[in-house]
C-alpha cells in the first residue's frame, strides 16, 4: 500500500488526480479511529486526507484574513517512541493554529 500511497501522492502532486468525492465523506469512515501507520488507509482515504491538507494549506496560508480555530478548547496529547524536537514543535505548532493544546507527555 505504501508504494501505491506514494504514487497517489505524486499524481495529486502533478495535478493529475481529481477527486470525485468531498473529502469530509471519505474520511467520515476515519472517525474514531487512530492513525497509526499509512499502510492502513485505502486509497480513497489517502487521497481524502491529501486534499484535505491541501484545503488546510490554502486556508492557512491565507494571512490576509483571520483563520479558522476548529480545535479551540481541545486538547491532544503526544508521546513518542522516540523523542523528536522537530515533529514535537512541528505538532504543537499545528495544534496552536487550529485553536487547540498540545501536551507532551514524556520521561
Amino acid at each position: 500500500m505504501l508504494s501505491t500511497g506514494k504514487a497517489v501522492f505524486q499524481s495529486i502532486m502533478k495535478g493529475q488526480a481529481r477527486f470525485s468525492t468531498s473529502a469530509a465523506g471519505v474520511l467520515s469512515t476515519l472517525k474514531g479511529q487512530h492513525f497509526t501507520s499509512i499502510d492502513k488507509l485505502s486509497n480513497d482515504e489517502l487521497k481524502g486526507l491529501l486534499q484535505l491538507s491541501h484545503q488546510f494549506k490554502e486556508t492557512y496560508s491565507d494571512k490576509s484574513k483571520p483563520n479558522p480555530q476548529p480545535l479551540t478548547g481541545e486538547s491532544m496529547s503526544m508521546i513518542f517512541q522516540k523523542r523528536s524536537t522537530r515533529t514535537r514543535v512541528s505538532t504543537e505548532t499545528g495544534m496552536a493554529m487550529l485553536g487547540g493544546h498540545a501536551l507532551f507527555l514524556g520521561p
